[in-house]
């Protein structure tokens, strides 16, 4: 068996997809539409994402792996734009549009929810998500090690659609954040395109399960990070790996306005690209272990007390899990020898320091 720090599986390794069914929604025409409603991307892909706006195209920039895409504006599947109304700042809380780093002194770091989906109904014909205990093993020892109190970090599993949403809208809406810096939310699942994952029972889209987050959210909340951690499919393609194409260096400029929009302080980490599967093994899923193998790896080289650049963090999983990733599953052609390429949708302008 593999160690767990590896990046490449050992040929004895069992290695899994995570399972794929056919989307509920239209995906011929609307796959490749950014449907998360963010202003940034950052992904490892070599692959872009389908330019949608009448905009020029943005480009990449910083380094050959990792490529940055300021969105102007964003489409739903529809190709209706998508208006941001803006929220208003809690009083006396600074703008989260002004470049300093986000409060992160508060009594209690945050809290933290992991939503683990192991099994499923009968009738959805999906497998058993082997190897998902180890990752909530390690998101657990991870929070703790990010300043969350164990009495803050939050277990649920096989919860059906109906309970997922009840739960989302208690962390966004019923949850008072006053002593709280920041909400982390883990989703581990089987999914599909169109942003698609999986409650026990059947699909829902990540937009709606994220809307609470973004419409009437609990005051205290507002101008704070909410990050998301998605091990899910986003499709049924593997990818077979592309040569990296040089650099392309541009600047990106902080914002300042009076208010901020509804999709601020959002930062989204996904374990696979738009389009792709998303690779798991009996340890484990390669992108949560690549996460936390990190955050213990910085924490114990720097101590705790150390400050741990959260996003940077996340580009660093990105080039992790793209670099030293390959799959190995020789029975099956198709997914055989294949890279997997994590993708990070980012609306935070400030850094998290954790």
């Amino acid at each position: 068996m593999a160690n767990p720090t590896d990046g490449m599986p050992s040929p004895k390794e069992l290695l899994i997809v995570e399972e794929t069914m056919p989307s509920p929604v239209p995906t011929s025409t609307d796959a490749g539409v950014n449907q998360g409603q963010y202003s940034v991307i950052v992904t490892s892909s070599p692959q872009a994402t389908p330019h949608t706006s009448p905009y020029p195209a943005p480009q990449p920039i910083s380094d050959p792996i990792t490529k940055i895409l300021l969105n102007p504006t964003v489409f739903d599947p529809t190709g209706k734009v998508l208006v941001d109304k803006g929220t208003q700042m809690t009083p006396g809380f600074e703008s989260s549009l002004m470049g300093s780093p986000y409060h992160m002194q508060s009594e209690n770091r945050g809290t933290a929810a992991i939503f683990n989906h192991e099994v499923f109904h009968p009738s959805l014909k999906l497998t058993r998500r082997e190897g998902t205990e180890a990752d909530v093993a390690s998101l657990k020892k991870a929070f703790q090690l990010l300043g969350f109190k164990s009495e803050n970090i939050h277990r649920h599993d096989d919860l059906t659609v109906e309970l997922l949403r009840e739960e989302m809208n208690r962390y966004a809406r019923q949850t008072d954040y006053s002593n709280m810096d920041c909400v982390f939310v883990a989703i581990l699942t089987h999914g599909n395109e169109g942003g698609i994952v999986y409650g026990s029972d059947g699909p829902i889209t990540l937009d709606k399960l994220l809307r609470p987050f973004k419409e009437d959210i609990h005051p205290t909340l507002v101008g704070k990070p909410k990050v998301f951690i998605v091990q899910a499919c986003r499709g049924g393609k593997a990818d077979d790996g592309v040569e990296l194409p040089p650099a392309v260096e541009t600047d990106i400029h902080n914002l300042h306005q009076q208010r901020i929009p509804v999709e601020a302080d959002f930062l989204c980490s996904y374990s696979t690209a738009p389009g792709y599967v998303s690779f798991r093994r009996s340890e484990g899923s390669h992108f949560i272990q690549s996460l936390t193998r990190k955050i213990t790896e910085k924490k114990s080289r720097a101590g705790l007390e150390q400050k741990l650049d959260f996003l940077q963090l996340l580009v660093d999983v990105c080039k992790d899990v793209s670099k030293n990733f390959e799959s190995y599953v020789p029975s099956r052609p198709e997914l055989h020898g294949k890279k997997q390429a994590p993708c990070l949708e980012c609306a935070i302008s400030k850094r998290i320091l954790l």
